[in-house]
């Protein structure tokens, strides 16, 4: 399956072996911040902000990064209907840089493109 649920462990041992310090994760399936998939990934050393799918089964997005790192949500008030999506500011010494987790399900339409430029709009 797609969920992160139940592949955690490899997962977060590649990020050890490979040193990895940030990650953007689709299809998470986390439903809150109080599951067990979290407490493993914060046993491992790293930390996680999430936005779940609320009311529906699946989906969901998430960074997660080594705790220590500079790292803070970047929050936009406005909902959209094409995309679910995370967004965090991350710092990089003199830089503030958004990386933005998008998960988009379906085909590509108008709708999506004109979403986009308005999640766009609202970081820059």
């Amino acid at each position: 399956p797609r969920s992160l649920n139940n592949k955690i462990n490899d997962v977060m041992g590649l990020f050890q072996d490979k040193d990895i310090d940030i990650a953007s994760i689709c299809e998470s399936w986390l439903e809150d911040d109080t599951n067990f998939t979290t407490s493993i990934i914060k046993s491992y050393g790293y930390s996680i902000i999430h936005e779940f799918r609320e009311g529906k089964r699946g989906g969901g997005t998430a960074v997660v990064f080594k705790t220590g790192l500079p790292v803070s949500v970047c929050k936009i008030s406005r909902a959209f209907e094409t995309f679910e999506f995370v967004a965090v500011w991350l710092k990089a010494e003199s830089t503030k840089i958004i990386l933005v987790t998008l998960y988009r399900t379906g085909n590509l339409t108008s709708t999506f493109s004109n979403e986009l430029d308005l999640l766009l709009s609202d970081i820059s």
